[in-house]
């Protein structure tokens, strides 16, 4: 199943991974999935909404969630009071091609407003959290978010010696 296209030469396309959460958790089942009568791990919390907010916590997401949303609030406003805009909002009747304009119009701002986008370079939201044994250490597993939201994502796995896996790479750009 290789993908002759790659941008990653040296990787070899093995698969791909659905993404529903908008993140995605890298970690050895055996620390998750436990037999019936054994305890889940006390940092993943009682469900899934609980490692979801344990995640969205301690990536940061949460508090740079909050101030795009200030921020997009802005730059919304900002969008609202240009000409273009105001020309575009005053056509009546609007035609077909109304939306597609307006697209071109909103992404044309956008990218000039966003040229200072705090949030391109902030480094408040890692979009990691690492997840920690029941003993107190690391390396239960950890979360990575997507940035992309929902989909399907490809694998690759780059070879090393006697062809046995060096790294994995999954694409989510």
């Amino acid at each position: 199943m290789a993908d002759k296209h790659s941008e990653f030469p040296a990787f070899t396309q093995v698969g791909s991974v659905d993404v529903d959460a908008g993140c995605i958790w890298v970690g050895d089942p055996c620390y998750v999935l436990k037999d019936a009568d054994e305890a889940r791990p006390k940092d993943l919390g009682d469900n899934w909404h609980d490692i979801c907010k344990r995640f969205f916590t301690r990536s940061g997401y949460d508090a740079r969630s909050s101030d795009f949303q200030v921020y997009a609030r802005r730059r919304d406003q900002a969008l609202f009071q240009t000409p273009e805009f105001e020309a575009l909002m005053a056509e009546k009747p609007r035609g077909e091609d109304f939306d597609a304009r307006s697209w071109e119009v909103k992404k044309a701002f956008y990218e000039k407003y966003d040229a200072e986008n705090p949030f391109k370079s902030d480094k408040i939201d890692t979009g990691v959290a690492n997840f920690t044994h029941d003993g107190g250490h690391g390396g239960m597993g950890l979360m990575l978010s997507t940035y992309m939201g929902d989909g399907t994502y490809p694998v690759y796995v780059e070879y090393g010696e006697d062809n046995r896996p060096r790294r994995v790479l999954i694409d989510f750009d």
